[in-house]
């Protein structure tokens, strides 16, 4: 889980979550205090005398894998008790490699902290501009991550010395004014040596101290290439030191097609002859034979063996490693009924063909989970089965790497791990590029790679003990420098189609989780009711935890939304989706949440980009009406006015109705916002009239009320209090009790403003009546101070004191939840439109 930065106050808007550290942080101690001390170091403005321009730049620039990220989380950390207002985070890559804009960075910042939020969410205009006037004058810490130039930084920069950023990088940031760079090169050997230790135990680095110092220089003192070769040897425990050296160096050295041809043929036999994956350990004696033609031998026939590595450089299997494993690694055990039909424990088809390799009973002597991480072969191996059968493994496949050798101490690391694993464990590894915001949780891997989440569960946690994935909020994530490599090994190694159905897999779990989510919003006996349609592995234990859930995800599942969008082949899915994740958002959004309003705009736009890529004008209708409504909570009324008319000529064209009433209202409330009363009591009546001839009188006493208050906040009493008469006409047609009284206060209400108190006491005795006959405390309450205000014209202040008092029980409390259901066909606040008829917000 991501540290938690706050001050001793904690209010949300100063908290932040950073990236997740690494189990084991070694060295960096002299970086760390020259960072330090170059915060208080005068900048160039000091020293010519002129107040500083922006915020001091602290920049950590460094190769992939040289942890630079983990020492500007660790400084930030260690820095947070200054900077009282809070800690911001930011990534500035996206996990597919592809730079962020500096707006799009910016509106995450100012989500991280609602209270940075301007109130009228006008901030989505230029988001930069808003979070650098938030954070004028506060002290706060940013920390943006891999960034990819100074245009992505200088943007996001707060004005006056009271912040500090902190960026990441490749390289320099040119452009960047006063920065002060740190730049990392490898741990010192002493470093290195420590954190192998960490990894693989202090006995097998004390056994060889030379070897160990060896690797270190090897890796060239990278922290992600020695975790990922520390992995690799920690699931090995009969390899030394030197066998990782030797491994790592003959992956950089010549082809084995060209090096090492095989006089002996296809058939070489003997000490050494073929690894797990076809290929010859360096030194073990024997020939390297082509992969091509390399058979494993199997009780009852042999089958080909596929080479993980068909390209240029080698794969290198351990010294003395045999087609039955590697050297003093024993083989999991898997139950004889998981063989083959018929078979003595054989292959019986194609290498890609064989079951997933995480099957119970093998276990790592070092850590005691399934070794998902060493090559296995599909050999009999006699042993302890019951009724004395044979063990059965499948053979380790993984898809072809790329044909370019790899480059950087961390890329060759990690082809050194990724070609041992066992095909189902790389393949799941490729497939987690696909996740969305690159966090996978058992569910979304086991959704990828069409397994169970128990498998993909150990498969996760064998990952990250070699280094690839590191442990985050409820999953794993994958390093940003990994991501984009295995993103291209997905295009060379997967088919379009088997992409495509793993991403649907992937979605259709997400759209499950929301719904079972959504389901827990309310009651929650109820929400476990409307639950048990769902799968058990889907289900929430409790309302907290599917809110602390979709709080935590959020980030993600607007990721897979616009994942699902962007496909262009999955649009009914994605639909089904953003559909979900509104409802749910807007369920457990109690109007606080300033948030929510930008994740429903991203929402919207996506179904507004579907609707008009399919050519579905009813539903490009309801998202521009959706839209619009954002807009108007934004105080953005021109830009809504444009949506509205919009949205009125889609669902025109589409022959909506229903839709078309709603714009027409919608296009009312908007004139009237901006002071045009005559324009907007037009667009009512329009609406009003569309709604009357469809005889939808729920629609139409809505109207009549629209217009009542319209009339009566400009003075035209007759008007308001004719309109307020047929709404209350109306809802005593649909035997609305509640909705009667309601209208006949509003009545009494515009007579008292027409200075008619007499009347006006008389229609609020009438109203109280009817709200007491419904029970319905709120239009009791609010029918009460209709009746103080006339008492107080009346002059009898004790009788309206009286009446206050009783409205103040009734309306003082707990929220009501989230109010009355909606009408049929209309979605809630800030939602989807449903269907043909759907209704956005008013």
């Amino acid at each position: 889980m991501p540290d938690q930065v706050a001050d001793g106050a904690g209010p949300a808007e100063r908290r932040a979550q950073l990236p997740a550290g690494p189990p084991y942080f070694a060295g960096r101690r002299r970086e760390l205090a020259e960072l330090r001390a170059d915060i208080d170091r005068p900048g160039l403005d000091a020293l010519g005398g002129r107040p500083a321009a922006t915020c001091r730049v602290l920049l950590v620039a460094g190769r992939p894998g040289s942890g630079r990220t983990a020492l500007a989380a660790r400084l930030v950390r260690s820095l947070a008790g200054r900077y009282p207002d809070g800690v911001l985070y930011a990534r500035l890559t996206d996990h597919h490699g592809e730079p962020v804009p500096s707006d799009r960075a910016a509106a995450v910042l100012l989500a991280a902290a609602p209270g940075l939020l301007p109130a009228s969410g006008a901030y989505r205009e230029d988001p930069a501009a808003a979070l650098r006037a938030a954070l004028t004058g506060r002290r706060a810490v940013l920390l943006l991550d891999d960034a990819t130039g100074a245009d992505q930084v200088l943007p996001l920069l707060p004005a006056g010395p009271g912040c500090l950023v902190v960026a990441t990088a490749a390289g320099p940031l040119s452009g960047v004014p006063d920065v002060r760079p740190c730049t990392l090169g490898g741990l010192e050997p002493e470093a290195g040596v420590d954190l192998l230790s960490a990894v693989i135990g202090e006995i097998r680095v004390t056994v060889d101290p030379t070897a160990a110092r060896t690797l270190t220089e090897t890796c060239a003192g990278n922290p992600a290439a020695l975790r990922m070769v520390g992995g690799w040897l920690a699931a090995r425990p009969g390899k030394a030191v030197t066998d990782a050296v030797r491994a790592l160096r003959e992956l950089s050295g010549p082809p084995p097609h060209a090096a090492h041809p095989s006089p002996a043929g296809p058939h070489a036999a003997g000490p050494g002859a073929a690894g797990p994956h076809g290929h010859h350990a360096a030194g073990a004696g024997g020939s390297a034979a082509s992969a091509a033609g390399t058979r494993h031998a199997c009780a009852g026939g042999s089958y080909p063996a596929a080479s993980p590595f068909d390209g240029p450089y080698p794969v290198p299997a351990a010294a003395g490693g045999s087609a039955a494993g590697q050297s003093g690694v024993p083989a999991p055990h898997v139950p004889a009924d998981a063989a083959p039909p018929g078979s003595s424990a054989c292959a019986a088809g194609p290498a890609s063909a064989v079951p997933s390799p995480a099957a119970p009973g093998g276990q790592s002597a070092a850590r005691g989970h399934p070794v998902l991480g060493v090559p296995r072969a599909s050999v009999p191996l006699t042993g302890d089965a019951p009724g004395g059968g044979v063990r059965w493994m499948p053979s380790a496949v993984p898809a072809p790497a790329p044909a370019e050798p790899p480059s950087g101490p961390a890329m060759r690391a990690f082809h050194l791990v990724y070609g041992t694993f066992p095909a189902a464990t790389a393949r799941m590894l490729r497939l987690l590029a696909l996740a969305p915001g690159g966090l996978a949780d058992a569910h979304v891997a086991s959704a990828l790679a069409g397994t169970t989440p128990e498998v993909a569960r150990e498969t996760l946690f064998d990952l990250a003990a070699h280094g690839l994935v590191r442990p985050d909020v409820d999953g794993y994530r994958l390093p940003g420098w990994l991501a984009p490599h295995l993103a291209s090994l997905v295009r060379t190694g997967e088919r379009p189609e088997e992409v495509r159905l793993a991403r649907a897999r992937m979605l259709e779990r997400t759209v499950r989780l929301v719904q079972s989510c959504r389901a827990m919003a309310g009651d929650e006996e109820e929400g476990a009711r409307r639950a048990e349609d769902l799968p058990r592995a889907v289900r929430f234990a409790s309302r907290h935890d599917a809110e602390v859930w979709l709080a935590a995800r959020r980030p993600q599942l607007l990721d897979a939304a616009a994942i699902a969008a962007d496909d262009g082949e999955l649009d009914t899915l994605a639909r089904r989706l953003i559909t979900a994740l509104v409802r749910a958002l807007d369920a457990y959004d109690d109007g606080t949440a300033q948030e929510t309003g930008p994740a429903m705009y991203t929402l919207h736009s996506l179904l507004l980009r579907i609707a008009e890529r399919r050519g579905l004008p009813r539903d490009r209708a309801a998202a521009l009406i959706n839209l619009a409504d954002l807009d108007m909570a934004a105080d953005r009324v021109k830009e809504a006015v444009g949506r509205y008319r919009t949205a009125l000529d889609a669902a025109r064209t589409a022959d909506d109705p229903t839709t078309t009433g709603r714009a027409l209202e919608a296009l009312g409330g908007a004139y009237l916002r901006l002071g045009d009363p005559e324009r907007s009591a037009d667009w009512f009546g329009r609406a009003l009239a569309l709604r009357q001839t469809r005889g939808e009188l729920a629609e139409v006493a809505a109207v009549h009320g629209r217009l009542g208050e319209l009339y009566r906040d400009h003075r035209r009493f007759t008007a308001g209090l004719r309109e307020w008469r047929a709404a209350a006409a109306v809802h005593r047609r649909l035997r609305d009790t509640a909705g009667y009284a309601a209208a006949l206060g509003e009545a009494a209400r515009t007579q008292l403003m027409a200075g008619r108190p007499e009347e006006a006491l008389r229609g609020g005795h009438e109203a109280l009546h009817w709200a007491r006959q419904a029970a319905d405390a709120r239009v009791e309450g609010l029918v009460l101070l209709v009746m103080a205000d006339t008492l107080d014209r009346l002059g009898d202040p004790a009788g309206a004191r009286l009446q206050r008092d009783a409205a103040a029980v009734l309306l003082v409390g707990p929220r009501p939840g989230r109010g009355p259901a909606a009408p049929e066909g209309r979605a809630p606040r800030g939602g989807t439109a449903r269907g043909a008829g759907g209704r956005g917000t008013g």
